[in-house]
Order: C-alpha cells, then sequence, then structure tokens
C-alpha cells in the first residue's frame, strides 16, 4: 500500500459489504424507501453516498438481476417518480448490449493499452505513477483515487471528474486510466467501463467529450471533499480544454449471437458452469434442471492479464462462493471452486471426476470470461463435452436495441417494460433467502 493511502484514515463505506444475494437483497431494500428522491439527490456526492443506491457491485455480478430491481421500484412508485433510477439500471444493458454488437471495440481497447503503456515517456510513466498512487498533488483527485484503491467504489460524478482529469487536464491515454478503474471497481465491466471512458475522451459519441469544471465540483461536493481543494483553481470554469481525437473509428455493428432463452433437459449428465457475469444461476431458465454438479473457477492467470486488485479479486471469489452455495442447495447436488493458476485444469478435472457429459452455463458477455471461451470451448471439443450457453429474456429482448444512443434505447424500453408491468410478466420471485 503506497504512503498515501497509509495516511489517509478515510472512513468511507465500503463497497465490499455487498458479497452476498443476501447482502444485496437487504441493500435494495433499504434503498426501495429512497428510490423517489434518487433523481435530485443523486448528483451530490458525500462521504456516505447515501443519495444512491450503492447496487451497482451487486448487478455487475448479478447478485441481483435488473427484473427485480425495476419490479422492486416499479411495486411502490409510479414510473414518473422513479424514471431517473430506472434509467440507470438501464444503463448498464444498454452498454453491454452495445458492446455486444461491435465486440472489436474491446479488443482494439485491450491492445491499446499496452501500446499506450509501451510507448509512455519516462516523464508520462512517471506522471501516470504518481497519479494513480495518489500523489497527482491535486487534493480531490487525490482523494478520489484513495477512495477507489481504498473501496473499490467511486460515485458516478467523481468517476467523470477523475476521468476528464485524466484525459483533458493531464492529457494522457484514456485507455489506461480506463485499465485503472477496470482494476479497482468492484462494479467494472467491460462494456459499462471502456465505454464510459471513450465517451469522456470523445470517441463514443464524436465531438462531444466531458469536461470537469470547478464550479461543478463545489456544486456536488459535500464540505467533506471540498477540504481537499488544493489545485482546484486548475479546474477553474473555461481552464480545462477538451482534447478531441482527429479521427474515431466507425465500428460496424455485427449481430448478436443468437442464445436459446429457455433451457431443455436433453437427459445427460449436466454439469451448471457459474462465472463472475451471472451469480444467479438458481433463478430463471436453469432453474428447473437437475445437474449433477455447480461450479466457479478462479484463475490468477486472468487475475494478472487484467491487473485486477486483490480487493476486486476477493470480492468476485466471494461472490462467485456465494453463488455456488446457493446453487448447490438450490440444485442439490455438489459444487467446486477451482482456484488455480489457469481455469482450464480446474475445469477439465471437474468434468472428469463428475462425469459430465454436458456444460451449461449463461452465455459471457464481451469482457474477461467471454476471451477464455475459444480455449475453453477447443479442450471440451477435444474431449466431448459440448459448451452450451443460454441467455435470459430481459438481455434477449434489450441488447438488440442498443444501436444508437441510449435515449432511443430507453424510448423502446419503456415501452417494454410497460407492456411487461402491465400484462404481469415482471412476476419474479424477491425472495429473502436463495
Amino acid at each position: 500500500m503506497c504512503p498515501h493511502l497509509k495516511a489517509s484514515g478515510m472512513n468511507i463505506l465500503m463497497s465490499k459489504d455487498i458479497t452476498s444475494r443476501a447482502d444485496a437483497l437487504k441493500r435494495l431494500a433499504a434503498f426501495i424507501p429512497l428510490a423517489r428522491r434518487y433523481s435530485s439527490a443523486r448528483n451530490y456526492v458525500g462521504a456516505e453516498h447515501s443519495q444512491v443506491s450503492r447496487l451497482s457491485p451487486a448487478l455487475a455480478r448479478r447478485l441481483l438481476l435488473e427484473e427485480e430491481v425495476v419490479r422492486e421500484v416499479l411495486g411502490q412508485y409510479p414510473l414518473f417518480q422513479v424514471e431517473k433510477f430506472i434509467q440507470e439500471v438501464l444503463w448498464r444493458s444498454y452498454w453491454k448490449g452495445w458492446m455486444e454488437m461491435r465486440p472489436e471495440v474491446w479488443t482494439d481497447y485491450l491492445r491499446q493499452v499496452e501500446e499506450a503503456r509501451e510507448e509512455a515517456t519516462p516523464a508520462q510513466s512517471q506522471r501516470i505513477e504518481a497519479i494513480l498512487s495518489g500523489g497527482s498533488g491535486l487534493g480531490i483527485i487525490d482523494h478520489f483515487t484513495r477512495e477507489l484503491i481504498t473501496t473499490g467504489y467511486l460515485h458516478n460524478h467523481a468517476r467523470m471528474w477523475w476521468s476528464s482529469y485524466w484525459i483533458h487536464v493531464e492529457r494522457l491515454p484514456w485507455q489506461i486510466g480506463a485499465a485503472f478503474f477496470f482494476s479497482h471497481l468492484l462494479d467494472a465491466d467491460a462494456a459499462s467501463n471502456t465505454l464510459s471512458w471513450r465517451w469522456v475522451a470523445g470517441w463514443q459519441t464524436e465531438g462531444k467529450s466531458y469536461l470537469i469544471r470547478k464550479s461543478n465540483l463545489e456544486k456536488y461536493c459535500s464540505e467533506s471533499i471540498l477540504k481537499h481543494s488544493q489545485g482546484i483553481s486548475q479546474f477553474a470554469d473555461g481552464a480545462v480544454e477538451s482534447i478531441l481525437p482527429r479521427s474515431v473509428k466507425k465500428y460496424p455493428m455485427a449481430p448478436i449471437n443468437d442464445y436459446p432463452e429457455v433451457v431443455q433437459d436433453k437427459g445427460k449428465r449436466l454439469g451448471i458452469w457459474v462465472h463472475r457475469d451471472d451469480a444467479c444461476a438458481e433463478i430463471g431458465p436453469m432453474s428447473g434442471l437437475a445437474p449433477v454438479s455447480v461450479a466457479a473457477f478462479s484463475s490468477s492467470h486472468s487475475s494478472e492479464q487484467y491487473q485486477l486488485s486483490k480487493l476486486s479479486q476477493d470480492f468476485t471469489e466471494e461472490v462467485l462462493q456465494d453463488a455456488l452455495q446457493r446453487s448447490a442447495d438450490h440444485f442439490s447436488c455438489p459444487r467446486v471452486f477451482g482456484d488455480s493458476e489457469d481455469f482450464a485444469p480446474s475445469l477439465l478435472r471437474w468434468i472428469n471426476e463428475n462425469k459430465i457429459e454436458e456444460v451449461l452455463t449463461f452465455a459471457p458477455l464481451v469482457g474477461p470470461v467471454r476471451d477464455q471461451l475459444p480455449w475453453a470451448e477447443r479442450e471440451l471439443a477435444e474431449i466431448g463435452v459440448p459448451l452450451r450457453k443460454i441467455r435470459r429474456s430481459w438481455d434477449g429482448a434489450l441488447f438488440g436495441e442498443a444501436k444508437a444512443g441510449f435515449f432511443p434505447f430507453w424510448k423502446k424500453a419503456k415501452k417494454w417494460l410497460a407492456q411487461r408491468t402491465d400484462s404481469g410478466e415482471l412476476q419474479l420471485e424477491f425472495r429473502e433467502k436463495c
């Protein structure tokens, strides 16, 4: 731990207090009475973040399903009173759908991160190291850096300010900043993190970027944050100029993979693979199956590849352990957690020891789990075990609508939600114990 963090004495709510579905359900229940004030309070950044739901880590790992959150909130309020919050839940579906149709954005980003690190001058590398250790010399920025590293969380407004500072003030490659966020944020997923950084940088919506402003900081930050005022004059209104790209690569839309949303029992010895993209195998299309075993896998190689923090690794492991326990209880079968340098040996060992004839999983999204699939599928093909992927109906309905900007997407999603609510289809069971 760097000296800045040792000396900080920060008393910030940890996001890692959600490591199970039971934790997430309690957090959701506590937020529902506050949901109506979300639109007016959500931009204010304080120490405890009591004005927002803090459900994002649970949604990112699907300890909670988006459909559950939407159903519970709309069960208490008419849509017009909580529309901004429902939109925020849908933003994740939008980003994921947008990326599913343009997966090359992610592969390009991974390559660009490495290129940017290799091409950084010694002076840039030194500055990057200073900023990422909380030593930029700018009080509010360093406060947010310490909060991110210590808790794995940042308020959305703070994320925008920090990334704008990195790109438009320090003139550093956005890809390195995005990789830093991905390393530490407990709610990070490939789509929302990468595309949000592209938006701030002016790569996502060509010609538009986001600029940090002193007046905005002063309006929305609490006194406890504003006391870190060193260097804030650098962000005086009009002082920060956007550094827009000369040109932005256009990504053609690819068809979204067509995965089934209903599962049929084929009478084979079935194993269910649970991964970080979806920690609720027992809820939804797989719930009625009878697997012989459920399993999840941790890979130190993958963690190193994406430079995931210890906090992030521990959080994901705890989520997966909770998911396995719930799944094993629901399906009345053994559970296995494979922890090795590479998940491949654990996967094959699990299949062989349980005589598994078919593996079923929720289709991984663009990101770290999907990146491992080509190898895994080749290995399974060699031993004659198919990997069957399925998709939740929520994703199947919404991903394909993310063809342009968010608000055209929201217009269609809003209509779809209204139809499902009116017809009584939003009926996922909201259980205290799973």
